[in-house]
């Protein structure tokens, strides 16, 4: 015989730590993923590379400033991006440089086995 509603509990309560791992996963900056400045502005100095809403503008590195809330041209002290007309409208972290090593295929990475792994932990004990 079993104990259902112990093993239903179990279940819920694994179900539940998985939805709150996969929506803290969700809520973290991902890698080359652009984010609409009015949902989160960079850390105050941070160099990150810019999307502007002007049509035909390509993308382009900027340096944020959180005391006047703008972006300014990398190596210029003066000149934002507000005082040429663009328009900022999304920015992302800049990816890390290439090495072959960082290229290198897990299996799978070591946080996946592990939230794997812990999911169904004792589920059917």
């Amino acid at each position: 015989m079993i104990d259902e509603k112990r093993i239903i509990k179990e279940c819920e309560e694994r179900l539940l730590v998985g939805t709150n791992v996969i929506k803290m996963i969700e809520e973290q900056p991902k890698i080359l993923e652009w984010i609409p400045l009015e949902k989160k502005k960079p850390e105050n100095g941070a160099r990150v590379l810019l999307s502007f809403k002007n049509e035909g503008q390509k993308p382009q590195l900027g340096v944020y400033r959180e005391d006047e809330e703008d972006f300014y041209v990398p190596f210029t002290n003066h000149i934002t991006y507000t005082s040429l007309g663009r328009v900022v409208n999304a920015w992302m972290s800049i990816p890390e440089p290439y090495t072959a090593e960082k290229c290198k295929k897990e299996d799978s990475p070591s946080w996946k086995r592990e939230v794997l792994n812990d999911f169904m932990k004792g589920a059917y004990e």
